[in-house]
């Protein structure tokens, strides 16, 4: 899959996210690499950067889920307070655009993040020497409970119970997104790392 970075990612039903420029990052990376070109270390050191601009961009399309789960919360907490069930009806619309809107939006085929996020991802292996290979996980962006586990109003919310299970079920996303994210993030603080010191054994060599 060829990755592509520096793109604005647009969502609708107000899940708006903002341009990303991943690009920056990577001629930084790359520009640790560009003196090794003729070493050993040279594929490692361009296999590396290439995952922390996934990483990168994972982390960044994370943090604006955590966003849009708070904004579809909205409609449902609305309706935890509403005792009409006519008007709960109209809670359980708004939730159910917000939930499309976010289940066509959150990552595309042409993000870097969609290796690890796409509903097809999967686990991504980076050589970080000769004998090891460094795993980062996949999380599939989808509404299905392998994913953000995110319910559709089947009820319409005529029942608090339902809406109440809705509730329960957005909090146990943005718990899935933490972890995801930690994660994520310890991955590229290894990386990280372990670019550094590559680039300092070639400097040093």
């Amino acid at each position: 899959m060829m990755l592509r970075v520096g793109r604005q990612r647009k969502t609708s039903a107000g899940f708006g996210h903002q341009p990303i420029d991943a690009l920056s990052r990577l001629e930084k990376i790359n520009s640790a690499t560009s003196s090794a070109r003729g070493n050993s270390r040279a594929p490692q050191m361009d296999g590396i950067a290439e995952a922390l601009g996934m990483l990168d961009d994972a982390v960044t399309v994370l943090e604006h889920v955590r966003t849009d789960l708070r904004l579809l919360a909205e409609p449902v907490i609305a309706a935890s307070a509403e005792p009409d069930s006519v008007t709960r009806a109209l809670f359980a619309d708004e939730y159910d655009e917000r939930r499309d809107a976010l289940a066509r939006h959150v990552v595309g085929p042409q993000d870097a993040a969609a290796v690890l996020l796409s509903q097809d991802g999967q686990e991504y292996g980076v050589p970080v020497d000769d004998a090891l290979t460094y795993r980062i996980g996949r999380f599939p962006m989808a509404l299905s409970p392998e994913g953000l586990g995110l319910p559709a109003p089947a009820g319409g919310f005529s029942e608090m119970s339902e809406v109440i299970s809705v509730l329960k079920a957005i909090e146990g996303a943005l718990d899935k997104i933490d972890r995801v994210f930690t994660r994520y993030s310890q991955d590229k603080t290894f990386l990280e790392r372990k670019l550094a010191f590559l680039k300092d054994s070639v400097v040093s060599s």
